[in-house]
């Protein structure tokens, strides 16, 4: 609420020009008020014709009516303000506060949503089982090495259909669905492009039931926004196309819309069948305390199977999953039709205080640092892959066939070590090996090229760039390439995986960067304009 003096500063200099004394007020709440409306109408459209950009065009005319209609029924609002506090000079303080807030320097393109972004290990996550710094890095390897041997990135590629095994994933969002607000941890991704949580009643399918979580899974009884989405809405067959439509008929005995996201059969690598299925919903969806999406489109998982064994590995599992790909399902496309202007942004922390500190997503035109660069995006109907032309480690570029990287790169931060094709793989492991030849090599678990460094106190380690289209160039610290892997820093391995040993010769060709190599960088996801953009920095200084 404004002060006195400040509503009829705000009245005097605000984007109106136009402060009416008490007396053309009350002739105009009175009925004699037409002459004075045209008046207004004059000098609104005189803002408007100085004014060129739509936002401002908008806000405009949404002041005209709020002036209108407080000229037309709040006359009693003289008689409460009285004495040179006139009650359009309160609409005009709340409407230049709102011009301000919409456009700020000339456009609604400024607007920024932030979405708090946790490690798994951070205290407030709400998968955070506390552990030593080895166990920690074990289960993050762990969770690298199935997904890679579960086909990771390249079955969106390919379209398969599959579902992330809920026991892995390394960064959590908090997302509060229904009404009143339910709360629940979900898996991020950007390579994928749904989003499902489980809901009870669990096994109404055939049985198999749900996999444990941490906290309540989703009730929709206890939401009175819940609704099922029906099988004639034009929304059931577009959740189809994001999976190539489900196994089975996707309407239910209540003419709902059913979900079936699987991963099956043949198409696994290993035979492994993991699905959820269950209803395709809407709900609302509360991101922070200014942003809730009324009708936010999501998966109500009642059935989760695993026949792979990956969830009974002990690891707290998420209550659902959120994917920001580029598909009309995602977060990201959905929060498109209020924030994010096809475009969003993160930052990793390093290592050593993401388990302390907190990052964000941010969605919409958010500010990018100096020195960032611009890849174009392959396909950004499919994802947000990017071609990779060559890499360099420690200044020499490496002769890795152009060929090594045909199946395209994908930035996930949802597995830690980056993984490459075994002929980019073997390429990279040698030259690393070449400049780390003072140090002793030893075995790590899970790990393919390790060195003990005990006796070492400053180890000196090499860097790389990674060369993508249009010369765009990432440039990886010694942090991005390696890892320690005990509290005493002792054991330090090269921070990736080759995909031909865990996983078949369909996937060889497609690479992922992982999270210790996206740490310390800024990440520009613009579907807008089909392409990824990057910059190095210190994450924790933004």
């Amino acid at each position: 609420m404004h002060r006195r003096g400040d509503a009829q500063r705000i009245g005097r200099n605000s984007s109106l020009g136009y402060h009416p004394p008490r007396s053309e007020l009350q002739s105009i709440t009175q009925g004699a008020h037409l002459k004075h409306i045209i008046t207004v109408r004059k000098l609104f459209v005189q803002q408007i014709r100085v004014h060129k950009t739509m936002a401002i065009r908008t806000v405009a005319l949404l002041q005209l009516l709020m002036v209108i209609a407080i000229a037309n029924h709040e006359a009693h609002a003289i008689r409460h303000h009285g004495d040179g506090k006139p009650a359009l000079a309160h609409v005009e303080g709340f409407l230049t506060d709102m011009s301000s807030g919409a456009h700020g320097d000339g456009s609604n393109d400024h607007r920024v949503l932030s979405v708090e972004l946790l490690h798994r290990d951070h205290p407030s996550s709400p998968l955070y089982v506390g552990a030593s710094k080895e166990d920690r890095i074990a289960r993050s390897v762990r969770r690298s090495r199935e997904y890679v041997g579960d086909g990771g990135g390249g079955a969106r590629r390919r379209r398969m259909r599959r579902v992330l095994d809920m026991g892995d994933g390394e960064y959590v969002m908090s997302l509060k669905i229904g009404t009143p607000p339910q709360r629940f941890a979900a898996v991020m991704s950007t390579v994928e492009s749904v989003v499902w949580v489980q809901c009870l009643p669990c096994g109404e399918v055939d049985g198999q039931g749900c996999y444990e979580q941490r906290g309540a899974m989703f009730n929709p009884r206890l939401s009175t926004t819940f609704r099922n989405i029906s099988c004639t809405s034009r929304a059931c067959p577009s959740f189809g196309d994001e999976v190539e439509g489900p196994d089975w008929n996707s309407c239910g005995e209540s003419n709902q819309c059913l979900y079936d996201f699987d991963w099956a059969g043949d198409e696994a690598p290993y035979g492994e069948d993991t699905a959820s299925l269950g209803d395709f919903v809407t709900d609302s969806l509360t991101l922070d305390t200014n942003i809730s999406l009324g009708s936010f489109a999501f998966g109500c998982s009642h059935e989760y199977y695993d026949l792979s064994g990956m969830n009974g590995s002990g690891n707290a599992n998420a209550g659902g999953f959120v994917g920001l790909g580029p598909g009309a399902l995602s977060l990201f496309s959905q929060l498109n039709q209020t924030v994010s202007h096809d475009r969003f942004s993160y930052c990793l922390l390093a290592a050593e205080i993401s388990s302390n500190q907190s990052t964000s997503v941010l969605f919409g035109n958010v500010r990018t640092l100096p020195g960032v660069v611009y890849t174009p995006i392959v396909d950004v109907e499919t994802g947000y892959d990017v071609g990779l032309r060559g890499i360099t480690v420690n200044g020499r570029r490496l002769s890795i066939p152009r060929g090594a990287f045909s199946g395209g790169v994908a930035f996930d931060a949802r597995i830690a070590l980056s993984v490459f094709g075994d002929e980019a793989y073997n390429f990279i492991r040698n030259a690393v090996r070449k400049e780390m030849k003072r140090y002793e090599e030893t075995s790590h678990e899970g790990m393919d090229l390790c060195y003990n460094v005990a006796e070492v106190s400053n180890p000196v380690l090499p860097s790389a760039v990674l060369h993508f289209a249009k010369s765009a160039d990432y440039s990886c610290s010694a942090e991005n390439l390696f890892m320690y892997m005990d509290e005493g820093e002792t054991i330090l391995c090269l921070a990736m995986l080759s995909r031909d040993t865990y996983t078949d010769s369909r996937f060889s060709s497609y690479n992922i960067i992982g999270n210790v190599m996206q740490q310390n960088h800024q990440l520009i996801f613009d579907k807008g304009r089909s392409r990824l953009g990057f910059t190095s920095t210190n994450c924790a200084s933004i």
